[in-house]
């Protein structure tokens, strides 16, 4: 079964039962961590800055990786009990903070706002982006203690977690380096380096929702984890070239998806590619013009991607991907579902408008 066997009624994640009940679980997990907050009692503005933190940010979006781990969870267990579908549950809202935590680090999730009459700065700002990143952090590490430390995968889970934190920091630090005002910015501009920033950012995406629900699950074979470690890299990669296309090519009405790649100068597949398959001339206009606001060197990027073909490159890519993971999912050891895997595929294939 490929993913286009699936209609796109078919290829929701989870109920809405499902999901209703994962989001009753929110206020038992708040009071589970700000309730460490108050028991250090702290002045009511710092009490304050966290409720707001929490607020802001771990209930938001679309809970993708949550989804992902739970319906794997159903997948790989064994023990399908009311009380292990609770934990699979808290486990994807862990999943959620680890994200938000990193997310928040890089300034891209929404912070409580800095006094006005503070005249610290930007350097106020980037450190309060750390602190509370490491709260959030640590607010996982104190939930996966809490409901898993009697387990006896505890220091497996808690494994994957600092292996995704070192992973993820890898790449968001290479992805600082594909700033158009970085000094090595034209050395980045290839998909070996592309795809290596990729594997690492998306580590916590793809891959980590599934392992930690295979951990969960008793999937304890050293191949078993190296083949899901492997698949679902490859479906990271899907997903992320994918979400650089709709952002470059989708038309805004039939997907709902307004694209600033181009001016704010975004590290893209279509960005990548573009250099790899142009001229000197091609690779200077793009070095001058990518990531300007200004709408005529906005139209020489967009000039210089249909030149080049750049749509149906990435259409003849995603078809040699797509057909490459379905045959890994073909050929995965028998104690892996494959109809997991192939659902996920399905989902992601759904996206495209």
């Amino acid at each position: 079964m490929s993913c286009s066997t699936y209609s796109k009624s078919e290829i929701e994640l989870l109920s809405n039962k499902e999901i209703l009940k994962f989001q009753e679980l929110f206020p038992k997990i708040t009071k589970d961590v700000l309730g460490k907050v108050d028991f250090t009692n702290p002045p009511s503005f710092v009490k304050k800055h966290y409720a707001q933190l929490w607020v802001n940010n771990i209930p938001r979006g679309k809970k993708t990786r949550a989804e992902m781990l739970i319906l794997s969870y159903k997948f790989f267990a064994h023990d399908l009990s009311e009380e292990n579908i609770r934990l699979s549950h808290i486990l994807g809202w862990i999943v959620e903070i680890f994200h938000s935590a990193a997310l928040v680090g890089r300034g891209f999730k929404n912070k409580p706002a800095v006094p006005e009459s503070c005249s610290c700065g930007k350097d106020v700002v980037d450190l309060s982006s750390v602190n509370d990143m490491t709260f959030l952090e640590n607010a996982a590490f104190l939930l996966t203690k809490q409901y898993f430390a009697g387990k006896s995968y505890y220091m497996d889970l808690m494994g994957l977690f600092h292996d995704a934190n070192l992973k993820t920091s890898l790449g968001h630090r290479m992805d600082l380096m594909t700033k158009t005002t970085d000094e090595n910015y034209s050395s980045c501009l290839s998909l070996n380096f592309y795809e290596m920033v990729v594997n690492h950012k998306s580590y916590s995406s793809v891959y980590l929702p599934v392992a930690l629900a295979s951990v969960m699950g008793g999937i304890d074979s050293a191949n078993n984890s190296l083949a899901i470690k492997k698949l679902t890299i490859k479906i990271g990669m899907y997903f992320q070239t994918q979400n650089d296309f709709l952002d470059a090519f989708a038309c805004e009405e039939s997907s709902g998806r307004t694209s600033n790649d181009i001016a704010k100068g975004k590290y893209t597949w279509p960005l990548v590619t573009a250099y790899e398959q142009g001229n000197d001339l091609h690779r200077k206009m793009l070095l001058e013009n990518y990531g300007q606001s200004e709408t005529f060197k906005m139209c020489v990027v967009t000039t210089i991607f249909q030149r080049l073909d750049i749509k149906n490159l990435y259409w003849s890519y995603e078809y040699k991907s797509r057909q490459k993971i379905n045959a890994d999912i073909e050929n995965l050891p028998k104690e892996i579902p494959k109809p997991l895997f192939q659902l996920l595929m399905a989902s992601f294939y759904a996206r495209w408008p």
